[in-house]
């Protein structure tokens, strides 16, 4: 893993965060996705060596409205990137971690995606990115 990809934060309404944000942060969001694979809609925050990722749930059975649900809006994970998201969660696991997800699944942008479960990373819901430039 050679950077930190991105911070996500949920957010109950993106109409509401966006203008808050916007005002705190001097900008405005880079896009804003719907992925409904992954049942969000987000607004990309470039900064010079991060992008910030506001979230929201999006559809009836969005893993992230569970999230809202249970513990509130604030940061939900940190997303690292790697080169080979596949062979790393393979290393991974076989290294005794949990993943959420036996295979990656396509993220924002086309992205390579996967997320660790919080059970084996001290509780820090972390996702692995591989870059769609990059798979």
């Amino acid at each position: 893993m050679t950077k930190l990809n991105h911070i996500a934060i949920l957010v109950e309404s993106l109409d509401e965060a966006i203008p808050l944000f916007n005002k705190i942060w001097g900008m405005e969001p880079a896009g804003i996705h719907t992925v409904e694979k992954q049942g969000i809609r987000t607004a990309a925050y470039q900064f010079d060596n991060i992008m910030v990722e506001l979230m929201e749930p999006y559809g009836e059975n969005s893993p992230v409205g569970k999230a809202l649900e249970k513990r509130g809006p604030g940061i939900h994970h940190m997303a690292v990137e790697s080169d080979d998201v596949k062979g790393k969660m393979d290393s991974l696991k076989a290294d005794g971690l949990r993943f959420t997800t036996e295979e990656p699944s396509v993220g924002l942008n086309d992205s390579l995606i996967c997320f660790l479960h919080p059970k084996s990373t001290q509780g820090i819901l972390t996702e692995l990115v591989q870059p769609a430039k990059e798979h």
